[in-house]
């Protein structure tokens, strides 16, 4: 046995030392979390159990109902008391998949199975809480612990419920009916397939044969009757109590007693929480009331050890779970947050208290899970941090390596983060994490400032000096947390996060430090600042008044002197001058002056005053008229004008003469000018090179100052902005880009409009900014100071995500022909239909990924109808009209955010049910009748089959010529500098040939066409595909002539009795100017007279008279004017009796909508055909195109590579 205590001895010294110089050089993904709240969608931010079903969506329970998550948004599920299919009730305590991949959720009122498909829920009434659901695997039951009401099982099958009530009078009945919510795991099947299950009040081994409880107590040797956690291994059960571990043999039901024996704890706290196995089943991990306990059997018998790290041991774990990658996640009661833990080195090499192997993550304010990092006190500190409000709910992983974990302020996901960017933080050359401010010098230095002082570091990024606060030393920083730095010459100013500046002369190494900004000339009021004068005078100070200009000031001062010697009047008490106070937001360097804003004002310092810090201050008790002194945020000098910009916190924005300091304007929003500045909140100014302003304001976007028409172009989260609060800005000037951070990531506007942004799965270290912390070094890298460390970018870095999505179907709804709307079962993927009572099948499906799916791609086909892939572009949803009967199969697969398809596309049968009359057994029943009738019958079918089978053929011509109409309009709606464009298409059944585009000019200008070409299906095609050629091969700017030319090109291509109806429009000069060959009218809303004008224009359609001569019409088109083409389709469509809706009604809507702008305008005609239509189909496409003139920009122009707009073709299948 010495032998081998040695060998062993020695194989441990041996590890240790290669564990060592493992983790010496080790580097650790970073893991980085993003939130979700009721922002976003759901019902409450208090998550109490989160399970993925077993098609991959995500299910959150929460006090206010029951949420499902697709990565897109979150479907709710509230209670309906009268209604049985709903949610029994609100408050939600448990979620259990079961082997199907089904849901089952506890709330306040039962236990819900969801039906998937129906969308909805079967309700199981247990009278009390249920606090655990479970499923015995050897027969599909499921059971259901409760408050107070025992134990019940359901049959999912049969749909039906038994309870076990504990009987005082049946020692064979179970021993308690009371459970709670803290057990972790109350029952467990064995490996024999019975079942133990732990109680309030014992534990009980229930045979499934007899139907019989055996009870199991402190009489018989457990630890406790309060059982908190259960766990099969083996032959043998484990019990945890609240006061120790036993294990039962379960064959001959001898009791063991672990803890205080096999298990002995230094700690003394044997009290058992939760119980889970080694991902390799060779041990098992417990969560006690005296820290985390592992035992190995990797020696063929239980080896009990506890946790020696500072943050677990003697700690009370709350919960404990495994990752895929076998990483224990760790829920410690004093501590708000996370800890995790690698267990191969623990569990291999036994050094619990190797701070390597432990990764803490604690919430910040609002909720993310931020990783600590530092050294050991930094890592103490957090672990004994616990923040009201913020304790971790519940864990989850799901099938695609997503961590999932509820807190009480919401749902935190673990980013799965690509490198496109680099970062430094207080585990690398830095000293802090929080970086509050960066700024290079003139040599290339670049200079940190964080909450632990100042860094000053290389080009290339090692560590030269750090600065910290030292309250001894007064050639130290004022303050440890540095908020603000920049360096002048020889100067670094560092103003204090909370308070305070510190002056550092790198020349004299010496240090200025100032608690606060005052001189002696600024009191609170004039009769405070004549006291101040007054003793100034009599103690002697003769030149106290030679600088000052203000006669009836020096007459005050020398009338109160003179009162004074005459005794008339006391001496009064001499005032102390005011002062800037607080924490300083900005330092902004001027040429030779230093601005600083403070919350109570500004000060001014002219560097060439040397080391005689005399600052001119401006305090809003004094000025109240200047209302930019109230708590002003950032200050910048126009190169242009010489005037100052400064920002506030809540005033907005102004325009200031820094001579007297006198506001020139005050940018607010103004409700008649959408090109206003519309925020109260600013938070950096910027100007290019050029002289372009660029302001960033608290949640209204990022603009841009207009210096000729003195107002904003702005860009906002609709733009592609991850955040509408713009913390810092910097341009980089060869290639004219704007790089912008945000509380969500950071973008870049490029020069041509598009706005690219970046968040946590491009590699940055956190997802919040600070305010005005960016930097462009000489080799054109952008640094920007986050919560979590510095974050600098080489733009051209690209990493793919190689995972293909989840497939599933979200709902399937089917509408009738009356346009009733049903839910429609899906069950083992399939469905079936009656032809003569549905219209329409709604499809709603979705591909899982939660990274990045707004850049989903999706296609579908469904065999036996359209055998070709269709593309959906990100659209989730297809209406499906089936042709006739038959059997069909749809198909959809989905690509992720780079392009990844899935190999296998997810499918679903749908059969659509024939009337009795097209049966197989009226088919039978018909060739009896006709043998009697003779050869004439067999004609007659012979007929009537010949005319199903050319039904199908123009079905399927329909389909194909549908989705040639689609690829023949518009792919995107382009952007034009001076005009908000939108365009809208739903097609019919029969495919009516509407058809729009966009054609641009040589001088960047463009028009745009709208048409109806005649005939339906594959002929109408044809003719949009002739006038789409014809337009591009037509260089005009002239409507008229455009016409002109296009009617000859359709005469020459003879298209017999087909023709084309066309509108042309172009935009010049403040103008319109617009043609049209048979087309409706087309409708001119004026934005200044709120009048609607209906331009009709009387000419022949394409393709008819040769030469035929088109009608021009000119009108102006100003800022607010709206423009409206359309085709007859809407005009024309009729209600589900017949009668039209006409033309009055569409001059109707824009009337009233037009002032609004082209979306609403746009909107409001759907929403008028939807109403219209009332559920039925359209018989003719419907097609409009809404152009709203926006600014003042007389002809528009293409802003190239902006951003566009896709634009939505509700195509009917």
């Amino acid at each position: 046995m010495l032998i081998i205590s040695m060998k062993r001895i020695t194989e441990i010294f041996l590890l240790i030392f290669f564990v060592s110089n493992l983790f010496a050089t080790s580097n650790q993904q970073k893991i980085e979390f993003d939130i979700k709240t009721s922002k976003q969608g759901l019902s409450d931010n208090d998550i109490s159990s989160i399970v993925e079903d077993g098609h991959g969506f995500l299910w959150l329970g929460t006090n206010e109902g029951l949420n499902r998550y697709d990565g897109y948004e979150f479907k709710t599920y509230q209670s309906n008391y009268f209604d049985s299919t709903a949610l029994s009730g609100n408050v939600i305590w448990h979620i259990f998949k079961d082997m199907d991949g089904d849901i089952w959720v506890g709330t306040d009122k039962g236990v819900d199975q969801y039906i998937y498909g129906m969308d909805e829920f079967i309700r199981y009434d247990i009278g009390s809480q249920p606090t655990f659901i479970t499923q015995d695997t050897t027969d599909g039951t499921i059971w259901v612990t409760s408050k107070n009401t025992g134990l019940h099982s359901i049959d999912k099958k049969n749909i039906s419920k038994r309870s076990f009530i504990n009987d005082p009078d049946d020692g064979f009945s179970i021993s308690s009916n009371s459970f709670d919510v803290s057990q972790s795991n109350p029952i467990v099947i064995d490996v024999l397939g019975n079942i133990w299950v732990g109680t309030n009040n014992g534990l009980n081994y229930y045979r499934k044969d007899k139907d019989i409880f055996t009870r199991f107590n402190k009489r018989e040797g457990l630890s406790d009757d309060k059982i908190n956690a259960l766990m099969s291994k083996g032959d043998f059960v484990y019990v945890g109590t609240s006061k120790g571990l036993e294990k039962i043999n379960i064959k001959s039901f001898n009791i063991e007693k672990i803890s205080g024996s096999a298990w002995f704890s230094f700690t003394g706290l044997y009290g058992v929480n939760k119980i889970i196995k080694f991902s390799n089943d060779q041990g098992f991990w417990m969560a006690t009331t005296g820290g985390l306990v592992y035992a190995t059997d990797i020696y063929g018998e239980d080896i009990y050890n506890d946790v020696e790290w500072f943050g677990l041991f003697g700690q009370w774990i709350n919960d404990i779970n495994l990752d895929l990658n076998g990483n224990l996640w760790i829920d410690v009661n004093s501590f708000t947050g996370l800890i995790r833990l690698e267990t191969e080195q623990i569990i291999s090499y036994g050094m619990s208290d190797n701070d390597d192997f432990y990764r803490i993550f604690l919430p910040d304010e609002n909720g993310i899970l931020k990783e600590v990092t530092g050294d050991y006190n930094d890592k103490f500190s957090a672990v004994n941090t616990n923040l009201p409000g913020k304790q971790i709910r519940n864990w989850h992983q799901d099938e695609l390596g997503n961590i999932w974990v509820g807190t009480q302020m919401g749902l935190n996901q673990a980013l799965k983060t690509t490198q496109n960017f680099s970062f430094i933080n207080q585990s690398g050359q830095i000293k802090g994490n929080n970086i509050f401010s960066v700024n290079f010098d003139k040599d290339g230095f670049l200079w940190i400032a964080h909450e632990n002082g100042l860094d000053k570091l290389s080009p290339n990024l090692k560590l030269i000096k750090s600065y910290n606060s030292d309250p001894t030393n007064p050639n130290s920083l004022l303050t440890s947390e540095i908020g603000n730095v920049i360096v002048y010459n020889d100067q670094v100013w560092a103003a204090g996060e909370y308070r305070g500046l510190t002056i550092i002369d790198k020349k004299k190494n010496k240090f200025y430090r100032f608690n606060g900004i005052n001189n002696n000339k600024t009191f609170a009021s004039r009769d405070e600042y004549i006291s101040y004068l007054t003793n100034e005078l009599l103690d002697g100070n003769k030149k106290i008044l030679d600088d000052i200009e203000d006669q009836a000031l020096i007459g005050s001062v020398n009338s109160k002197i003179s009162a004074i010697n005459e005794n008339l009047i006391k001496r009064p008490k001499k005032p102390s001058p005011l002062s800037l106070s607080g924490k300083i937001k900005s330092i902004y360097q001027d040429g030779d002056l230093i601005w600083l804003a403070v919350k109570n004002g500004v000060a001014v310092y002219d560097t060439k005053m040397g080391s005689i810090f005399d600052f001119d201050i401006y305090i809003n008790s004094i000025y109240p008229e200047k209302e930019f002194l109230n708590d002003p945020t950032v200050l910048l000098r126009d190169s242009i004008s010489n005037d100052l910009w400064i920002g506030t916190e809540s005033n907005g924005l102004f325009r200031v003469d820094s001579k007297d300091m006198k506001i020139l304007e005050n940018y607010t929003v103004d409700k008649n000018d959408e090109k206003s500045f519309t925020s109260i909140r600013v938070k950096s100014i910027h100007q290019t090179k050029n002289g372009d302003i660029w302001i960033g304001s608290g949640g209204e976007g990022l603009y841009k100052f207009n210096r000729s028409e003195n107002n904003f172009d702005k860009w906002t989260t609709e733009e592609g902005l991850p955040s509408n609060t713009i913390l810092s800005i910097s341009s980089n000037s060869s290639d004219g880009s704007i790089w912008v951070s945000s509380r969500r990531g950071i973008s870049r506007l490029l020069s041509s409009g598009r706005v690219q942004s970046f968040d946590m799965t491009d590699g940055l270290p956190a997802s919040e900014f600070n305010e005005r912390s960016i930097a462009l070094d000489k080799n054109g890298k952008i640094y920007f100071g986050s919560i979590s460390g510095l974050a600098y970018v080489n733009p051209t870095s690209v990493v793919t995500n190689q995972n293909p999505p989840l497939l599933a179907i979200s709902s399937i709804e089917a509408i009738g022909h009356d346009g009733s709307k049903n839910k429609v079962s899906f069950l083992n993927n399939q469905l079936s239909v009656k032809d003569r009572e549905v219209r329409t099948i709604n499809l709603n499906f979705v591909g899982l990924t939660y990274n990045k799916n707004e850049k989903n791609q999706y296609q579908y086909r469904i065999k036996n109808y359209i055998d070709e892939w269709q593309s959906l572009g990100s659209s989730r949803f297809l209406p499906f009209q089936p042709p006739s009967k038959g059997k069909y199969t749809f198909q959809f697969k989905a690509s992720n955010n780079d392009g990844v398809w899935n190999n296998e596309p997810y499918e679903i049968s749908i059969v659509v049910i024939p009337p009795f009359w097209n049966t197989t057994s009226a088919y039978v029943f018909y060739l009896i009748s006709l043998i009697g009738i003779g050869a004439f019958g067999f004609v007659a079918i012979e007929k009537f089959r010949a005319k199903v089978r050319e039904n199908r053929r123009k079905d399927q011509e329909l389909a194909e010529a549908r989705d040639f109409q689609l690829k023949m309009i518009a792919k995107e709606i382009p952007d034009y500098q001076g005009m908000n464009i939108k365009a809208y298409m739903r097609t019919s059944t029969e495919v009516g040939g509407d058809y729009y585009d966009f054609f641009e000019l040589e001088d960047g200008s463009f028009y745009v066409v709208c048409g109806d070409a005649t005939g339906h299906g594959s002929q109408s095609g044809m003719m949009v595909s002739i006038t789409k050629a014809g337009l591009a091969g037509i260089d005009s700017d002239s409507p008229k002539e455009i016409l002109y030319r296009l009617n000859n090109v359709v005469r020459r291509v003879n298209t017999g009795r087909l023709r084309m109806s066309l509108s042309v429009c172009i935009f010049r000069d403040n103008k319109l100017f617009i043609s049209a060959a048979a087309m409706p009218p087309a409708y001119l809303y004026s934005g200044k007279n709120k009048t609607v004008e209906e331009i009709e224009i009387h000419n022949l359609p394409l393709g008819g008279l040769a030469n035929e001569d088109f009608d021009l019409v000119e009108r102006g088109f100003e800022k607010g004017d709206v423009l409206v083409l359309l085709s007859d389709g809407l005009p024309e469509a009729p209600d589900p009796g017949g009668k039209l809706l006409d033309y009055q009604a569409v001059f109707d809507c824009i009337e009233k909508t037009g002032h609004l702008g082209a979306s609403p305008v746009k909107e409001a005609l759907i929403k008028l055909a939807d109403e219209w239509l009332d559920g039925t189909q359209n018989p003719d496409d419907i097609t409009f195109v809404v152009l709203e003139k926006d600014d003042s920009v007389d002809t528009p122009k293409k802003l190239t590579g902006k951003q566009t707009e896709t634009v939505p073709k509700v195509a009917q299948a």
